[in-house]
């Protein structure tokens, strides 16, 4: 598991208990994954969240209607057929797969994106600076007579 709150073990052993079960548990509910989401907060960001946010998703999308009955609609009921059956048990084997990787390899954190890049190259300055130039005074106007 991702390293971070070293003072406070009783919350990474939580966590590592409920992705456990909620990864491989044979029955999966969205709302499972509220658990893990409490409990990754005082983490810093790693791939793991990503996982779960996957398999949120996966395990929501094809519960949003929450009726008992089809779908109205042949349309509806084929989209809703493959969410059901394909599409979110691809998702949630392959996070689980995924999970198994990251424990196996240890690449929670996300590649940082280096260090900024360096100066700009000698160029031209369009445009003088402020501080080098010289404050000119202004002709005086003359009164118009009109």
């Amino acid at each position: 598991m991702p390293a971070g709150l070293a003072g406070r073990p009783a919350i990474r052993a939580a966590l590592v208990l409920s992705v456990a079960w909620s990864f491989f548990w044979p029955c999966q509910l969205p709302w499972y994954e509220a658990m893990i989401c409490c409990l990754l907060v005082p983490y810093p960001a790693t791939r793991l969240d990503w996982l779960v946010l996957a398999r949120l998703a996966a395990g929501t999308i094809p519960n949003i209607p929450g009726n008992p009955a089809p779908p109205h609609g042949p349309l509806t009921g084929v989209l809703h057929h493959y969410s059901v059956v394909v599409l979110s048990p691809l998702v949630l084997v392959g996070a689980a797969a995924a999970l198994v990787a990251l424990c196996l390899t240890g690449w929670w954190k996300p590649r940082d994106p280096g260090e900024p890049p360096g100066p700009a190259p000698d160029t031209a300055d369009p445009l003088p600076s402020a501080a080098g130039c010289a404050r000119q005074p202004h002709p005086p106007q003359s009164a118009a007579v009109g």
